[in-house]
């Protein structure tokens, strides 16, 4: 049986893992919504690493790379509130998805920052200890 903020970190390392795939996704979206060649596409693109380095830090436990993620997540909602004020007043409906992407991406941001915090609370070889734990399986924490 595992203490309480290594459960914390195992039930969180799932969590973020796939929250950082939704936000792979979402951030890749958002760049076809913009036009090709554009800056604001080109910003966009690099928002990407976030996402990637949330799925390595995850998987490797690492907290540096988790706050990497946790800044490109905080980045990310002021660049969708950017993108509705910006574009919003043009067209309604892209106001809309950006302000949902915005929100969603504040979701996300704060599964990040517990998942920072705890991973916090750990000693670093416990980390790599546990980033090779396989039992008992993981509960997906949604908030």
């Amino acid at each position: 049986q595992l203490p309480l903020e290594e459960r914390l970190v195992l039930n969180y390392q799932l969590a973020v893992s796939c929250f950082a795939c939704l936000d792979f996704m979402t951030t890749w979206f958002n760049l076809f919504s913009l036009i090709a060649g554009d800056v604001l596409g080109f910003f966009g693109l690099i928002l990407l690493i976030g996402p990637i380095c949330g799925m390595i830090g995850a998987n490797t436990l690492s907290r540096n790379i988790v706050a990497v993620y946790l800044g490109f997540c905080l980045a990310k909602v002021a660049w969708e509130v950017f993108l509705a004020i910006f574009l919003g007043f043009h067209y309604f409906w892209w106001f809309l998805w950006f302000w949902l992407v915005a929100v969603v991406q504040v979701w996300i941001a704060k599964v990040v920052a517990t998942f920072w915090l705890a991973l916090g609370k750990l000693e670093s070889g416990r980390r790599k200890q546990l980033a090779n734990y396989s039992e008992p399986p993981a509960q997906m924490v949604y908030w």
